[in-house]
């Protein structure tokens, strides 16, 4: 069981967290857009799921890790600008928490009663990026973004857009490389690829079968893979009992009776 915990919360951070280690320079794009017609980027903005909250329970979440497989459930709750909460279960016991908000990452290990409270800055320290809560938020609701950019100035990037028969192709740079696939049909978001400029670490999002909850679509399955230099990464989130403003519980666990220990010890190999 405490392998178990070490695992989820590893998977855990490293979603999060996103490429560990990458040392990236910050590149201007100064690339041409070769669209033609009405702006594809708003339309896929426009298609993009819009909420003020959500919450899935008892989504099924499929963890793959250093030759390990697990399988949990996790509950999911999204106030939209504000905070994420996801609650991680084994077997009905919950082990893992992680609550996000725009100042800070806490990590809760239930199993072991001990806690990590990390800053963004901490959080940039480790991955070379200027990641913030808006990109993690987006990479769980399908959202087009730049690590380090507000959603306001993704246009201002230039991207390269590859318009074929049935996906749109958006390629452009802000800190690193960022690929967005969309289906032509619909103008959702099917894949998101981050890569750094050596190519040897990226994160690739892929999300499938759309469903429709209070008149918002949303994928039903959400699949992340994370790669780097040593380490690989795969996790499959199906979520069937989804809810849109109808409230989400993001209140912050009790820790004061949890001992507090630093990022590196739940998680040895970061530096």
């Amino acid at each position: 069981m405490k392998k178990k915990i070490f695992y989820i919360i590893t998977i855990i951070c490293i979603t999060i967290i996103g490429l560990n280690g990458c040392k990236t320079k910050q590149q201007v794009a100064q690339k041409t857009t070769i669209q033609k017609g009405k702006n594809k980027i708003e339309q896929i903005i426009e298609a993009q799921p819009k909420f003020e909250s959500a919450r899935a329970t008892n989504a099924k979440v499929v963890l793959e890790y250093q030759n390990r497989k697990i399988t949990a459930n996790a509950d999911i709750n999204i106030s939209k600008d504000e905070a994420i909460k996801i609650s991680v279960k084994v077997f009905g016991m919950e082990l893992a928490i992680a609550e996000i908000n725009k100042q800070e990452i806490k990590l809760i290990d239930k199993l072991n009663q001990r806690y990590v409270k990390t800053t963004y800055a901490e959080v940039q320290y480790l991955t070379k990026m200027p990641i913030s809560f808006n990109d993690i938020q987006s990479i769980l609701t399908e959202q087009l973004f730049a690590i380090g950019r507000k959603q306001d100035e993704i246009n201002k990037l230039k991207p390269i857009i590859q318009i074929g028969t049935d996906t749109t192709i958006i390629d452009f740079e802000s800190y690193m490389k960022h690929i967005f696939k969309a289906d032509n049909a619909t103008n959702h978001i099917v894949q998101t690829q981050i890569l750094t400029n050596s190519g040897k670490n990226s994160l690739t999002l892929d999300y499938a079968n759309l469903q429709t909850k209070n008149s918002i679509d949303f994928p039903h399955t959400i699949t992340v893979q994370a790669k780097t230099s040593n380490t690989q990464l795969k996790a499959t989130i199906t979520i069937n009992k989804l809810e849109f403003n109808n409230g989400a519980i993001t209140t912050p666990t009790d820790t004061s009776k949890l001992t507090k220990v630093t990022l590196q010890t739940i998680i040895p190999g970061l530096k």
